[in-house]
């Protein structure tokens, strides 16, 4: 189901109904986050099922209330554990005491297809619901398969709502997508050469991809670094408020996707590039802006205070991916080029999710393109072809079901055409 269709909903209907065939149930949640744990506790309360406990590293009695509700006859009971919780040795006692009555519900269940938690796959519950947008592993085919089994989907999904399905019902909105070209500066084009020039010797042109070697590993991510960090988003970010402002109306309900490193944590570097970012929206713009990154405390009372508009815009780095529930977000800036299909479908539907107030959504993304003029690239044509093809996908898949769908694709068409590339081809991503 697309992202914001009611995932949530939709499963915990599942649960009440069995609850109310059979008068009790034994329900198990999994999710990737503590903000996410929180959400499905309170979506929870709201239905039959009363004693819901929360095992997580937040609630250190939780071991303790869940092993009392097993323990109490004819008692229904919800636990609700992130993925890490979920691979402790003391969850792993619980849910092996699981009954027939027992009911798993697997949140962003793309997750669930690491090999650790592949390993202990709780075959003993056999009533299996996984939820996700986006259920294919990125370069994880194992993974996905996994996943498939453990639900029993390898043939096909139960249930299947797409996110062009979702808009035409008006269970998302409509959306207007602009693309904007980014180039490199001229230091940062001569280091992106070299390390083109290096990875040109591992690449095999008649596949299109890399040899495995884990030179390729770190040149790839050294390279990724200069596209991410790239200087000229800064003025693509200060062109698109610009021409925000120069609409007349307040700019408000704005999510900037800052670029992010290549883990979870956030080092120096990461937190030196929102704070430029942030200046730009604060200083040189007069915009309410707070930043929302992984250590952010008072995360309900933020996201509340964007909703309002009491905080015109969010600088995100490494969050608002997955599953957190913003009320009302309706233009997104951004500003981190990826090919990963999940993060990039999963952001976008954070800003489609509807508002009474809400017409339609903006989105803008940048995308930093090499020049095939230059005769840096000769050398190494076959290879930026490969890599740009994989930015393309991108821009057609957010194009695709915006209203202004080739208005949006012609900005890139001369691009692509230096390259020998059909900017009108279909993309295989599902969303």
């Amino acid at each position: 189901m697309a992202t914001g269709t009611g995932k949530t909903i939709t499963s915990l209907s599942c649960a009440d109904y069995l609850f109310k065939v059979e008068g009790a149930i034994h329900l198990y949640i999994l999710v990737p986050t503590l903000d996410l744990a929180n959400q499905w506790m309170e979506e929870t309360k709201k239905f039959l099922i009363k004693n819901v406990i929360l095992a997580n590293s937040e609630n250190k009695n939780w071991y303790t209330e869940a092993l009392s509700a097993i323990n109490t006859k004819d008692s229904s009971y919800c636990i609700i554990a992130t993925y890490a919780t979920f691979l402790t040795k003391r969850f792993g006692d619980i849910i092996s005491k699981a009954t027939p009555q027992s009911f798993l519900i697997a949140d962003e269940a793309h997750n669930f297809g690491t090999e650790k938690h592949i390993a202990v796959y709780p075959e003993n519950i056999q009533r299996r619901l996984g939820l996700s947008a986006t259920p294919d592993r990125y370069y994880d085919e194992q993974g996905s398969l996994e996943i498939y089994r453990y639900f029993g989907a390898e043939k096909e999904f139960t249930f299947k709502f797409t996110m062009e399905e979702a808009i035409e019902r008006n269970y998302l909105c409509e959306y207007y997508y602009y693309p904007v070209i980014v180039q490199l500066s001229e230091e940062e084009l001569e280091e992106y050469k070299s390390i083109s020039i290096k990875l040109s010797k591992y690449f095999n042109g008649s596949t299109g991809s890399f040899k495995d070697n884990p030179i390729v590993t770190a040149l790839l991510l050294k390279r990724k670094r200069i596209i991410h960090q790239a200087s000229g988003k800064f003025d693509a970010l200060r062109k698109i408020l610009g021409e925000l402002k120069n609409k007349g109306l307040p700019v408000k309900y704005l999510l900037v996707y800052v670029p992010e490193g290549n883990d979870d944590k956030i080092d120096e570097d990461d937190k030196k590039l929102i704070n430029t970012y942030s200046r730009i929206i604060a200083k040189e713009f007069n915009l309410s802006q707070h930043q929302f990154i992984g250590l952010t405390t008072n995360r309900q009372r933020i996201l509340s205070e964007f909703s309002t508009g009491h905080i015109a815009v969010l600088t995100a780095m490494k969050c608002l991916d997955e599953g957190v529930d913003i009320k009302r977000a309706e233009i997104a800036v951004f500003c981190s080029s990826t090919g990963n299909p999940r993060q990039f479908i999963q952001r976008r539907g954070r800003v489609l999710r509807t508002h009474p107030d809400k017409k339609y959504a903006t989105i803008y993304d940048m995308v930093v393109v090499p020049s095939i003029t230059n005769q840096y690239f000769e050398s190494t044509l076959q290879m930026e072809k490969s890599i740009l093809q994989s930015e393309l996908k991108r821009v057609h898949e957010f194009a695709g079901l915006s209203l202004n769908h080739y208005q949006a694709l012609s900005v890139l068409e001369h691009v692509a055409k230096e390259f020998n590339l059909d900017i009108y081809a279909k993309t295989d991503y599902i969303a």
